[in-house]
């Protein structure tokens, strides 16, 4: 072997392995994101679910955001409630998450530490909705999306019946929507 050989074969073991610097330092591997993001990033997702619809701000109490998507013979509604970060441990929306993942068709209820959690996954409406514990009625964060038929009405499709007691099933691609948030 030379002395060009060696240099090569050395070269290559430098830089193998772990230098001596790097053997002392503690490596911390992070999320970048974690599930609040995840929450906020699925309900802004709804907002590109429809973009073939017309879409129109609801009226809605203060502190939530909420459209409709009307279509030819349907309406899409989605609401949603997001808190500031760190209002809501990041383990509840975690929890939530791995909650609608698991649902199939259903509803599902789990408690979490200080929080109950509530899911809807069904043909006519998708819900992911936070609480304090025994607070069922004040939801402190949540995201909902469901849909009406429009009345036929003199040969043409008006609003949705007041009642709104005709369901449309979601669970079915349109436009951007696959039938679930996730």
């Amino acid at each position: 072997m030379n002395w060009f050989s060696l240099l090569k074969v050395q070269r290559q073991t430098q830089r193998q392995g772990v230098s001596a610097r790097q053997k002392d330092e503690e490596f911390i591997f992070e999320d970048e994101d974690d599930c609040y993001d995840e929450f906020v990033r699925i309900s802004e997702n709804i907002k590109n679910f429809f973009p073939n619809a017309i879409r129109e701000p609801d009226k809605v109490p203060e502190g939530q955001e909420g459209f409709s998507y009307t279509y030819d013979k349907f309406v899409v509604y989605s609401q949603a409630l997001i808190p500031k970060k760190g209002e809501v441990p990041d383990e509840a929306f975690c929890a939530a998450i791995e909650l609608y993942k698991n649902a199939k068709s259903e509803s599902l209820y789990q408690s979490f530490k200080n929080y109950d959690i509530w899911v809807i996954k069904n043909s006519s409406e998708h819900t992911i909705k936070i609480f304090l514990e025994n607070s069922i009625s004040d939801a402190v964060a949540f995201i909902s999306l469901d849909a009406y038929e429009r009345e036929f009405i003199d040969g043409a499709y008006g609003p949705p019946s007041s009642a709104q007691n005709t369901l449309y099933n979601i669970d079915q691609n349109i436009d951007g929507w696959r039938g679930s948030f996730i």
